[in-house]
C-alpha cells in the first residue's frame, strides 16, 4: 500500500508505502519532505521478533524492541499512517489501528474515482497534549472522517480535524492500496542507503 499524507500544521507532504506478506517480513517507509529543502527517510522492516529501523533524522540504523515500537517512533511525523494500516493487517503486534469513536455514517462519495462509504467519528479522547515541535500542545478535539472503498473494503482515505490550543490543523492521509499482488523482493527489504 501506498499513499501519501499532506496538511499537518505546516503544510507538509509525506509519501509512505507498506509492503506485507501475511507470515513474512513487513516494511513500512516514509519520506518527511519537510519545510523547504530538508528530507528525512524512515524504513522500518520486521520478520518474526526481528526489527530493524533506519532514520536519517535519527542518525541512522538502530534496534527496536518490537514492531509497536518502531511504529509508534514515527507516528507522529507520519500523522498516524505508521500505525494505521499496519494495526489493521497484525493487531495482535500493533494494536487498534484505526480507532472511531460514536462513529456516524455519512454520504457515500467517490474518492478518487472509487464509490466509497464515508465514517466519521471522535478520534482519540480529548484534551490530551501533543509536542509537533519543542514544545507541547493541548489538542482540544479531534473529528476523524474515512473513505472506505465500497467494492473492497479498503482504506482509501482519512481525514483528521484538531482543534489545537493555539491553532487548527487538517491532516489527509489517501490511499492507494492493491491485494494479492506480486511484492518484489526489493520492496520487502532492509534497504537503508549505503555508507550509512
Amino acid at each position: 500500500m501506498s499513499g501519501t499524507i499532506e496538511g499537518g500544521s505546516f503544510g507538509t507532504r509525506v509519501p509512505f508505502a507498506t509492503a506485507f506478506v501475511r507470515g513474512g517480513p513487513f516494511r513500512f517507509q516514509f519520506t518527511d519532505l519537510g519545510l523547504g529543502e530538508r528530507e528525512s527517510r524512515f524504513i522500518l522492516w520486521a520478520e518474526g521478533d526481528a526489527v530493524r529501523v533506519w532514520w536519517e533524522a535519527q542518525g541512522g540504523e538502530r534496534r527496536a524492541a518490537s514492531l509497536r515500537e518502531a511504529l509508534d517512533a514515527a507516528s507522529g511525523i507520519s500523522a498516524g499512517a505508521s500505525l494505521r494500516v499496519p494495526g489493521l493487517l497484525l493487531p495482535d503486534a500493533v494494536g487498534e489501528g484505526l480507532f472511531l469513536s460514536a462513529p456516524e455514517r455519512l454520504g457515500d462519495e467517490d474518492e478518487r474515482g472509487v464509490a466509497c462509504f464515508r465514517l466519521r467519528g471522535g478520534g482519540r479522547q480529548t484534551p490530551y497534549p501533543s509536542s509537533p515541535g519543542t514544545g507541547t500542545i493541548t489538542v482540544e478535539n479531534e473529528i476523524v472522517t474515512v473513505w472506505i472503498d465500497r467494492a473492497t473494503f479498503l482504506l482509501r482515505k482519512v481525514e483528521e480535524r484538531r482543534t489545537l490550543s493555539t491553532y487548527g490543523s487538517v491532516t489527509t492521509t489517501t490511499y492507494e492500496p492493491e491485494l494479492d499482488v506480486e511484492i518484489p523482493a526489493g520492496q520487502l527489504a532492509f534497504d537503508p542507503p549505503a555508507g550509512t
